[in-house]
């Protein structure tokens, strides 16, 4: 899809092949009036750092007034394209990569609601396709619609954590990364998914005729699934529109991360269903990291917002370096550290159970603290009240006996504790949600 681009805009991001080449086509007009019967357009690439060319000139077509030159970028840059004839020079474009895009779709957390002082800044060679269709340096606010040529287009006013995982990501491979926002605040999976409605994501990939092939996805969407009707079947929708766009895109991998805290909930006495289902789509995307082949996942949970529900600004930088260091362990095969997974619980005796994380990673129990843990019987939810790390596993103590079939339930509720699960690095283990006890 979409394997040649036109180079139309400075700062523009390029998808390399796996040849290490973005291919684009650079074009102009010359005025009749200049054209004479000799008249060449010569085209060049070159380093902005030295100058150095990267293609030598090389003599563009033709077809009346109209000119044009494909062009193979090595991966890298930055690029400055130049055409000229012996006029002079007829068209320049400055702050040319080539590297990998990423494509943003979720919710509001993704488009950038965050708000509050955080160091989080631009640099050359992280671009962002903004919603007027023009690249651009990637700055806060990435998603504003000011001149959208785009339905359904959000305005992002505050911080999103694409910025910072793509600052990593350039700053660790060394070549440029492109974000293309296309997140819309309060949106259902329903409309990211093409077997449903969809109306959100046929707008991303109207954006994609424009700037060609992507790397990968990044998502951050569920609170407004979580619902009696919508979390139930989560996972199912959710994997089905994984395959719906890997058919589209080729076989990307997709970044997530599982839903964050939402602080000004209160649960009633005797209701907990908000709680239910919050950690139903929470479970959902632990499992998709789990069974989902290059579905990967972050957690937030244990992150400050800056309101009810959305992500502060340094949050989100801690989001995008946990995502940057996912993608350059998982996608890359570099040195990154990912995000632990509870992957296991069984009975110990009627008042223990113990818990395992994935391999590679090491447990610690911090100061015995079980906060936000609770095992579930037939007689209902039990607090879990200690928990120590023994033989590669964590020991976890019960309020009460329990009986067996039982289920494990971890920072599952709206309002999660200040206490996270976290391996050697610090990494806070994802949330889970019924996970089954064995007996």
């Amino acid at each position: 899809m979409y394997s040649t681009v036109n180079l139309t805009d400075d700062y523009q991001i390029i998808q390399r092949g796996c040849d290490g080449y973005g291919r684009a086509v650079f074009s102009g007009i010359l005025a009749a009036e200049s054209i004479k019967k000799n008249t060449k357009v010569l085209v060049r690439a070159e380093l902005e750092t030295d100058g150095t060319p990267v293609i030598p000139w090389q003599t563009a077509q033709f077809d009346g007034c109209e000119w044009s030159i494909e062009l193979m970028l090595p991966e890298g840059g930055l690029y400055r394209i130049v055409a000229q004839t012996d006029e002079g020079y007829v068209k320049i474009l400055y702050h040319i990569g080539v590297g990998d895009i990423y494509l943003t779709m979720g919710q509001s957390n993704m488009t950038g609601y965050g708000r509050g002082v955080a160091y989080d800044p631009p640099v050359l060679g992280v671009h962002s396709f903004a919603n007027d269709g023009k690249w651009r340096l990637a700055v806060h606010p990435l998603a504003d619609n000011v001149g959208t040529l785009y339905p359904n287009s959000d305005t992002g006013c505050g911080t999103s954590p694409a910025l910072s995982f793509a600052r990593k990501l350039k700053e660790s491979l060394n070549i440029p990364i492109g974000i293309i926002p296309t997140a819309v605040g309060g949106s259902t999976l329903s409309s990211w998914n093409p077997d449903q409605d969809g109306s959100n994501y046929k707008t991303a990939l109207m954006r994609l005729e424009k700037t060609g092939k992507i790397k990968g996805i990044l998502w951050y969407q569920g609170c407004t699934d979580a619902t009696a009707k919508n979390s139930v079947d989560y996972f199912d929708r959710f994997a089905r529109s994984v395959e719906h766009w890997r058919r589209d895109l080729g076989n990307v991998p997709v970044l997530t991360v599982q839903l964050n805290r939402w602080t000004n909930w209160v649960s009633k006495p005797g209701d907990d269903a908000a709680d239910r289902y919050w950690g139903t789509i929470r479970e959902a995307q632990r499992r998709a990291a789990l069974e989902i082949d290059g579905v990967y996942a972050v957690a937030s949970y244990d992150l400050p917002v800056s309101d009810g529900i959305h992500n502060g600004s340094d949050s989100n930088v801690i989001i995008g370096d946990r995502l940057a260091s996912t993608a350059l362990s998982k996608i890359y095969g570099r040195i990154g550290l990912i995000t632990p997974c509870i992957v296991e619980a069984e009975a110990v005796d009627r008042k223990r159970i113990r818990i395992r994380l994935e391999g590679g990673h090491q447990n610690i129990s911090s100061d015995n603290i079980a906060k936000g843990m609770n095992v579930e019987d037939k007689d209902g939810l039990i607090e879990c009240t200690f928990a120590k790390a023994e033989n590669g596993w964590i020991v976890i103590t019960c309020a009460r006996e329990y009986t067996l079939p039982a289920k494990y339930h971890y920072a599952w509720r709206c309002r999660t504790p200040d206490f996270a699960i976290k391996d050697y690095y610090g990494y806070p283990a994802l949330a889970c949600y019924g996970m089954e006890i064995k007996g």
